[in-house]
C-alpha cells in the first residue's frame, strides 16, 4: 500500500491540538472477533503491538465474498466493504458495510452491517507485522504461522504467512493469510460442521482492493465535539408525495475518542414520535453528519476538489464552494455520496458547525431530510 507522505504536518499539528483536548474519553475495549479472539488467546503480544504503517483513518477496503454449500457449490456472493474510520492509542474503530449486486453488476443492496473495535496489533482486516520479524518474534517462534505463496489473479504469486484456526466446539474452521511485509488481510476461508462432525459448507473472503479518503480535516480530531455538548436541528421531512412531517434531532457527543465520536440521538416529533439512538460521528464521513469540523481544515478546502471517489460503489466526496444562508452567513458547502445515499453538508468556518444538511430522496428512500441549526448547549 502506499502511504500518505503528505499527512506528516497534519499529525504533528494534530498530536499538539490533542494534548490541549479536554475530556477525552477514556481507551474503548476492544472486542475481537471469534477467531481473533483465537489468535489473542495463542499470541498475546498480539494486544500491545503497533498496527501496521498504513494503519490510518481514511482507508476503504474492498473483499470479495464467496458462499458455499456441503458440496462445495457456489450459492452466493456479496462484497465486504470496511472502512478504518478511527485510530487511537490502544484501539482501532472500523465500519463494515454489506454490498450486493444484481445479475447485471449493478448495485442492489449497500448496508452497514457494523462497527467493530479492534487492537491495533490484531482487527478486522490486518495483523502486526511485528509478530513475524525475526526468528525469536512471537508469530515465528510460536510455529503458529509459516510462510507460504499465494497465487494472484494476475498470474503471479506473493509471500504470506498463513495460519489455521479451529473453535474450541470443532464446528468452525478458519484458514488465514496476511501479507508478508504489510500485514493486510488477503484470504479468509471459513469452514463450518455440525455436532457430527459433517461438513456443511462455508465461505471465503478474498482482498480486492482499497481507496483512499484524504480530506483536509482528516486527523484534526473532532476537537469541537465535547462530551457533554448537545446540539439540536429543526427536522423537516417531505416524502414524494407531498407528505410532510417536522420535529427536532438532537446529538449529545458521549464519548469523544478524538478521531470519532460516540453520539446519543434523539426524535421530538408530532407526525413521528419520539425516539432515541446512537450514531458513530467519524472524521472519515461518508454521510456528511460530522457535525462538526475543525476550523484550521477551512483554508485548505478547495472548490470542485473530490476527498473520496471510488465507483465500485459509487461514492464521492467532494467540495463545493461558498454559500450564503440566511441566518448563518458564509458557509461552505460539502457533497457526499455514498452508494443509494447522497447529502449536502453546510459547515460555517467560524466556529466549525453544521449549520445545515439536505439528505436527497432515492429510489430506496423517496423522502427527503432539511436538518437547519437550532441550539447548541
Amino acid at each position: 500500500m502506499t502511504y500518505r507522505k503528505t499527512v506528516i504536518l497534519v499529525i504533528a499539528v494534530s498530536l499538539a491540538m490533542l494534548a490541549a483536548l479536554p475530556s477525552l474519553a477514556a481507551e474503548p475495549i476492544p472486542e475481537p472477533n471469534s477467531h481473533n479472539e483465537a489468535l489473542l488467546e495463542l499470541i498475546p503480544e498480539l494486544g500491545t503491538l503497533p498496527g501496521p504503517d498504513w494503519l490510518m483513518t481514511g482507508y476503504r477496503l474492498f473483499y470479495d465474498v464467496l458462499y458455499y454449500d456441503k458440496d462445495d457449490n457456489v450459492t452466493d456472493t456479496a462484497k465486504l466493504v470496511f472502512d478504518i474510520a478511527g485510530v487511537g492509542k490502544d484501539h482501532v474503530l472500523t465500519n463494515c458495510y454489506v454490498a450486493d449486486f444484481d445479475d447485471s453488476g449493478s448495485l442492489s443492496d449497500f448496508s452497514q452491517y457494523s462497527f467493530m473495535i479492534d487492537y491495533p496489533g490484531l482487527g478486522e482486516v490486518w495483523i502486526s507485522p511485528e509478530i513475524f520479524k525475526g526468528e525469536d518474534a512471537p508469530g515465528v517462534k510460536s510455529g503458529l504461522f509459516e510462510l507460504v505463496s499465494m497465487d494472484e489473479t494476475s498470474g503471479t504469486e506473493k509471500d504470506a504467512w498463513y495460519t489455521f484456526i479451529k473453535s474450541a466446539d470443532g464446528m468452525t474452521e478458519t484458514e488465514l493469510y496476511y501479507g508478508k511485509d504489510d500485514g493486510l488481510l488477503l484470504l479468509l476461508d471459513g469452514y463450518t460442521y455440525d455436532e457430527a462432525g459433517n461438513y456443511t459448507g462455508g465461505s471465503s473472503v478474498k482482498f480486492s482492493k482499497y481507496v483512499e479518503y484524504f480530506a483536509p480535516w482528516l486527523d484534526y480530531g473532532l476537537t469541537g465535539l465535547k462530551e457533554g455538548i448537545s446540539i439540536s436541528y429543526d427536522m423537516d421531512v417531505t416524502w414524494e408525495d407531498g407528505t410532510a412531517a417536522t420535529g427536532v434531532m438532537t446529538f449529545v457527543s458521549d464519548q469523544n475518542f478524538s478521531s470519532w465520536a460516540y453520539m446519543l440521538q434523539s426524535l421530538n416529533s408530532e407526525e413521528l414520535g419520539s425516539s432515541e439512538g446512537d450514531r458513530v460521528i467519524s472524521e472519515m464521513s461518508t454521510d456528511g453528519l460530522m457535525l462538526w469540523m475543525p476550523i484550521e481544515a477551512f483554508k485548505y478546502i478547495e472548490e470542485g476538489a473530490v476527498y473520496f471517489e471510488e465507483d465500485e460503489i459509487g461514492s464521492i466526496v467532494k467540495a463545493g464552494g461558498n454559500v450564503e444562508l440566511s441566518g448563518f452567513g458564509t458557509t461552505r458547502l460539502l457533497h457526499f455520496k455514498d452508494g443509494f445515499f447522497m447529502a449536502d453538508a453546510y459547515f460555517r468556518p467560524e466556529d466549525g458547525y453544521m449549520v445545515k444538511y439536505y439528505q436527497y430522496p432515492t429510489d430506496q428512500k423517496p423522502f427527503e431530510i432539511l436538518l437547519t441549526l437550532k441550539e447548541i448547549k
